[in-house]
């Protein structure tokens, strides 16, 4: 579980599937939340 960036609101509910060293899919996000949290990638993986 996360705490969502996507607004001001801070949900904490969030949960993400990561794979790949990638999010596949996030739940219990508004639009805006699951658009940004898709736009992050992992910059340590190699």
């Amino acid at each position: 579980m996360v705490t969502c960036p996507g607004c001001a609101l801070l949900c904490d509910d969030i949960e993400v599937i990561v794979e790949n060293n990638g999010i596949k899919e996030t739940r219990n996000t508004c639009r805006r939340g699951a658009a940004r949290m898709k736009g992050c990638v992992n910059r340590l993986a190699p």
